[in-house]
């Protein structure tokens, strides 16, 4: 990407937000140089020269590059959120699943949709479910069920158990095909997971976790019993890689209440 540009910052995002390339000048910015990053961080590869290549892998190192982009205004926000809906109804779609609010924008995400929902502008239903890990997305007010007369219902959560299959760090029990020493990794402990899992049930949310691999599944599944027990809607195991899944996993997840 330096061909592209040196003076100004280029990031190239994959599509599925868990890698991405970056120039020199954007990794600069970052506080990425070849001396600041530890040589066996996998998140930052090097070439056989030795120096930082650009590529950011999964989402812990993306987001050192993304998080200094500036954020959308809310006009912006809002314009390309009723395009994309527009879209979705020209298709034939009525109801749309929103796993990622807050994931550009943060809570003004949320403060759009209620905005447009408050001014009869959304052209179809959304159940959102708001990043969990954003400050005061617990006291995100959920809806326990649909709003008379609403499109937009904030009905959960989302946490991240693992990465991708793609990326080689989605959790498995056993090593990847293609790498015999690699199983991936989860991004935080069963008992971290249970906390947040727990206390957004608590505040009323339906629970949703990101987990590609089998690993990653199980010990999703451990915080999941009680907060069955709480929040109007099942827990939900989102992107979850179908292969990966041992055969005795499905019958956990229904003993959990997990959908």
């Amino acid at each position: 990407l330096d061909r592209v540009s040196t003076d100004r910052p280029v990031v190239v995002s994959h599509i599925s937000g868990h890698f991405a390339v970056a120039n020199t000048r954007a990794l600069q910015l970052a506080g990425l140089h070849d001396d600041a990053v530890a040589r066996d961080d996998g998140r930052f590869p090097r070439g056989d020269d030795g120096r930082l290549t650009g590529m950011l892998w999964e989402i812990g190192a993306v987001s050192r590059v993304f998080d200094l982009i500036p954020a959308p205004t809310r006009d912006e926000l809002r314009a390309g959120l009723l395009d994309t809906l527009h879209t979705a109804v020209s298709r034939g779609i009525t109801t749309l699943h929103d796993l990622g609010v807050g994931l550009i924008a943060g809570m003004t995400e949320l403060e759009v949709y209620r905005a447009l929902d408050a001014a009869g502008e959304l052209p179809l239903h959304v159940a959102g479910f708001l990043r969990g890990d954003l400050p005061g997305a617990v006291e995100g007010g959920f809806d326990a069920g649909r709003v008379s007369g609403a499109r937009f219902r904030l009905a959960g959560a989302k946490f991240w158990a693992d990465g991708s299959i793609q990326g080689l760090s989605a959790a498995l029990r056993i090593p990847y095909q293609c790498r015999s020493d690699h199983r991936g990794e989860l991004l935080q402990d069963t008992e971290a997971l249970g906390r947040l899992c727990r206390d957004a049930s608590e505040a009323g949310a339906q629970v949703a976790v990101h987990a590609n691999g089998d690993a990653a599944v199980q010990a999703a599944i451990a915080p999941w019993r009680p907060c069955s027990r709480t929040v109007s809607g099942w827990p939900r195991i989102e992107s979850s890689t179908v292969r990966s899944v041992r055969t005795t996993t499905s019958p956990r997840c229904m003993r959990a209440g997990s959908a």
